[in-house]
């Protein structure tokens, strides 16, 4: 039997809708588009949490965070969980991972890798007992043996390192670390496994391609300006706010024009992303492996970038949570499109089904091969993501995120009160998006809860939470999401089902300048 070989292509931080294929014709990514045009497309594919590891652990665990125990980022992937290398007979498959990890243990091959390309020093200080915390990255000592000394005198920190030429950038280092493996695959013939994981469009927000694109044409979100009293979750109007008092990636995110410069940086490293893959589309071609390899293209969850009036991650919203999804089979020549929703917790046993191998165990996720094989006799599913609140009174280690919680929650308490200000900063949430990919609803565990018709307002500008006319869709959508969380093992709708909507006494609070409690009368607690 012949052994398919995998590419797995991963950005960080990167919307769906950057690519021609989910409607955006103005950056320029041509290797990606070329790519999309000869790839399954999947339309309306979500991640299962919108925060870097726990999406990472659920793409090669194939289990929900909650399962995998990664609800938060800074924590290792526990050992006895399995991830695909290890899943796969490695007398069969070579497998390789380049780039950013962020499971734990960052700098040292593990979990089935035998091959490692490091970019990333930034998590030294959680690497686990034993490991010595002066390792430096493979990019660090590229770095060095190019000429360059880390400004701090000890590591090229992620800013320092941006500003580099794009020929010595992150994303060409690993496009030339993909190319020399790919190069050595084609003389051994062995089927291999590559993950080649970029840190961008991940803040910061700069790079060698900051003027690519002028900022003057970039357009505003409508919803920048949105405050808190629209019916939408106040998460977003405090992350938007903590932002524009500290300023984000050199931006002080005080008027139309900082933003506009901010989402031009952003294409711009979109563009130095599809400049790498296109090396390393164009070493799969010459290598003579581009026939029997499966290449898959996504991103951990996304970004903001202006919508709701914040940027970067950890909300429900589509620009958050819905991600690019592509995958193309070996010999693929044209393009199909999967409307219906998908998740990024599919693609395990979608991978093990095309590779002809097995876990031994059932998974959540449903396989998505017969659809990347054009069977139309395929049962859609609705698509689930989860949000467990984080630590943000962190330990010292944590020093990156210090004062987080403090400020948001100083911010909160101005505007609506202490106790309601708790509730939206440490508030877990379930998604279900209906099978159908129309109705999505955020059920809070504080009541801040959301019901959106995709259909008709696709960016989620009206709460139909409170609408009578949609009550008996809310409920149903609670019931679907009461019986996803139980087959999960998932307790957070059996705490927090019956939370009644918070919306009165959150515009309550505000008209009268003073706290208001959760939900029942207590005060915010942790979602457990």
């Amino acid at each position: 039997m012949n052994r398919p070989n995998l590419l797995f292509i991963q950005t960080d931080q990167q919307r769906a809708d950057t690519l021609a294929a989910y409607g955006n014709q103005a950056i320029r990514m041509p290797n990606l588009n070329r790519l999309a045009d000869r790839s399954t497309v999947f339309a309306q594919a979500y991640c299962p949490q919108p925060i870097c590891a726990p999406c990472r652990g659920s793409i090669l665990t194939g289990l929900w965070p909650t399962q995998h125990g990664l609800v938060e980022n800074n924590l290792p992937l526990a050992g006895d969980v399995p991830i695909l290398p290890e899943l796969l007979p490695a007398e069969v498959w070579r497998s390789a991972h380049f780039g950013k990890w962020h499971l734990g243990d960052e700098l040292f091959a593990q979990r089935g890798f035998t091959e490692w390309v490091s970019i990333e020093d930034q998590y030294n200080d959680y690497f686990s007992e034993g490991r010595d915390r002066n390792t430096r990255s493979s990019y660090h000592h590229f770095l060095i043996r190019e000429g360059f000394t880390p400004a701090n005198g000890r590591y090229f920190s992620r800013l320092e390192a941006a500003a580099f030429p794009e020929e010595v950038s992150k994303p060409q280092f690993l496009a030339s670390e993909a190319e020399r493996f790919l190069e050595s695959r084609s003389h051994d013939r062995q089927p291999f496994v590559l993950f080649v994981s970029f840190l961008e469009p991940h803040p910061p927000n700069t790079g060698p391609l900051n003027e690519e694109y002028d900022w003057r044409s970039m357009s505003l979100p409508e919803s920048l300006d949105e405050g808190p009293d629209t019916h939408h979750n106040p998460k977003a109007w405090l992350n938007g706010q903590f932002n524009r008092r500290r300023g984000k990636a050199g931006f002080p995110l005080q008027d139309g024009d900082d933003w506009k410069r901010h989402i031009a940086r952003y294409w711009g490293l979109c563009t130095q992303i599809d400049n790498a893959v296109g090396r390393i589309m164009r070493a799969l071609e010459t290598s003579g492996l581009a026939e029997g390899t499966i290449v898959v293209f996504t991103s951990d969850h996304g970004d903001q970038l202006g919508d709701r009036g914040t940027v970067s991650k950890g909300l429900m919203y589509e620009q958050s949570s819905r991600i690019p999804l592509l995958l193309h089979l070996p010999g693929q020549t044209a393009q199909r499109v999967v409307a219906r929703p998908v998740s990024q917790i599919d693609l395990l046993p979608t991978l093990l089904e095309l590779m002809g191998a097995s876990t031994g165990r059932s998974l959540p996720g449903q396989s998505l091969a017969a659809d990347a094989r054009g069977s139309r006799d395929v049962t859609p599913n609705d698509a689930f993501i989860q949000w467990t609140a984080q630590r943000l009174r962190l330990a010292p280690v944590d020093k990156p995120n210090s004062g987080i919680w403090d400020e948001m929650l100083q911010i909160g308490t101005e505007r609506f009160g202490r106790e309601m200000a708790e509730a939206a900063i440490m508030q877990g949430v379930r998604t279900v998006i209906s099978s159908d990919g129309r109705w999505k609803l955020n059920h809070s565990s504080h009541g801040f809860h959301e019901l959106f018709d995709l259909a008709a307002d696709p960016g989620e500008s009206d709460n139909l939470i409170d609408e009578m006319a949609c009550r008996d869709t809310t409920d149903e959508l609670r019931t679907r999401l009461h019986s996803w969380c139980a087959s999960i093992g998932d307790e957070f709708m059996d705490r927090h089902g019956d939370v009644p909507s918070t919306w009165q006494a959150l515009e309550s609070a505000m008209r009268q300048g003073r706290s208001a409690r959760a939900p029942g009368g207590r005060p915010a607690q942790r979602e457990p």
